[in-house]
């Protein structure tokens, strides 16, 4: 409201006519954030606050209450208050906040918790195929580590190799997945809240966790490797 009416200037000490022009203007104190009146998701619309003193019968007739306790305790004894306050009131509803938007967020909830079991269980099978590749570049490459560490090549060095060919393969796999995600996220973003299907924190999170599970994937084939018997491994060649 305070962009659309004041376009950038200061609306502070303003005053604002709400409702008939026989009405005194209300003097702007505020700008409060934008919110959500009627349902999570919106059309914007412009909204004020006035003091329920200095309303004169042109606002809603609703008052939010906070709860120290559980809120469901306070509904009837608000609903009372009410009613007790305002003879001429016949009928008052009182309900919880969470009452109000848990049947709006149900479908989204739904979605988090389908989408989220199947994320667990691509990374769980992503994380057995890369360790079962790992462990077969080290078996195949027995040999030639084994050549590397009768000529004096650090076991570190040989956990690094193996770890970082994992790493460079996961690196190749979130490159082509961001980019099929990007491409596809159009179609995803209707089912997502208050989330953009290109939201930089969710891309740069997944990278994150790929990176560490290939790591973690590849530490027990880099340990088997750096343990190999230069020995027993030219032996077995």
């Amino acid at each position: 409201m305070a962009k659309t009416l004041w376009r950038g200037a200061d609306p502070i000490g303003d005053c604002i006519v709400i409702g008939a022009d026989s009405i005194p203007c209300a003097r702007v104190v505020g700008i409060a954030a934008d919110t959500h009146r009627d349902a999570l998701i919106e059309s914007p619309t412009m909204h004020y606050y006035i003091p329920m003193g200095q309303e004169n019968g042109f606002g809603g007739a609703a008052v939010l209450a906070r709860a120290s306790g559980n809120p469901a305790e306070l509904v009837e004894p608000l609903r009372n208050a009410v009613l007790t306050a305002s003879p001429d009131l016949r009928f008052a509803s009182a309900s919880t906040l969470q009452e109000i938007i848990d049947p709006q967020s149900r479908s989204w909830r739904l979605g988090a918790t389908v989408f989220g079991m199947l994320g667990g269980l691509a990374l769980l099978v992503a994380s057995i195929g890369l360790y079962s590749l790992v462990a077969y570049f080290v078996s195949d490459r027995k040999h030639e580590i084994g050549i590397r560490l009768a000529l004096g090549a650090p076991r570190e060095r040989i956990v690094g190799l193996v770890v970082g060919s994992s790493i460079r393969l996961v690196v190749l796999g979130v490159v082509v997945g961001c980019a099929a995600a990007a491409a596809a996220g159009r179609f995803v973003e209707p089912l997502l809240y208050e989330v953009h299907a290109l939201d930089p924190v969710t891309f740069a999170t997944v990278t994150i966790v790929m990176l560490a599970v290939a790591g973690c994937a590849a530490l027990l084939p880099a340990a088997r490797a750096a343990a190999i018997d230069p020995l027993a491994a030219l032996r077995e060649e």
